[in-house]
């Protein structure tokens, strides 16, 4: 899907980074690109560090990609994920646009698209099926989310 005034480009997030870019045109868009990572810590220092810059990502975002891996082992972890994007949007996690990016899907013994379905989701979401290590899905994802973004913004 192609979004007016919006050109796909290439571009590398590493954890605790930000990147911001613009696409010039009739309708210019400024994106800004963070990424928090799922891992947990036991320094407190860096826990409260990444839950601070999580909470500030999330609250100037348009809409979040919530990659979930789909394997069963995972869930529980996904599921704290969960809650912690939950808490750190607060009610904005009823409003934003979210698209769950449900990952690993070529692996074995991955949990069926409905159960996962069934557990992530919002109010404004949508899900992609995806394989990061090759790269299926994941600008389908960011094109989902620019289309509820859009919806949301005419609303």
């Amino acid at each position: 899907m192609r979004h007016a005034g919006i050109r796909r480009a290439a571009f590398t997030i590493d954890i605790g980074e930000e990147h911001s870019f613009q696409w010039s045109g009739p309708n210019a868009v400024i994106a800004t690109l963070g990424a928090l990572t799922g891992e947990t810590t036991t320094n407190d220092r860096i826990e409260t560090d990444v839950s601070w810059t999580a909470r500030w990502l999330l609250s100037q975002a348009d809409g979040v990609v919530c990659v979930v891996d789909s394997q069963a082992g995972r869930l529980e972890g996904n599921e704290e994920q969960l809650r912690l994007l939950q808490d750190h949007l607060g009610k904005r996690f009823e409003e934003l646009p979210i698209v769950f990016q449900l990952n690993k899907r070529d692996l074995p013994g991955v949990l069926p698209l409905d159960s996962l379905k069934s557990v992530f989701r919002s109010p404004r979401c949508a899900h992609v099926e995806s394989v990061a290590a090759s790269g299926h899905g994941c600008a389908e994802a960011l094109d989902v989310l620019l289309s509820l973004v859009e919806k949301a913004r005419s609303r």
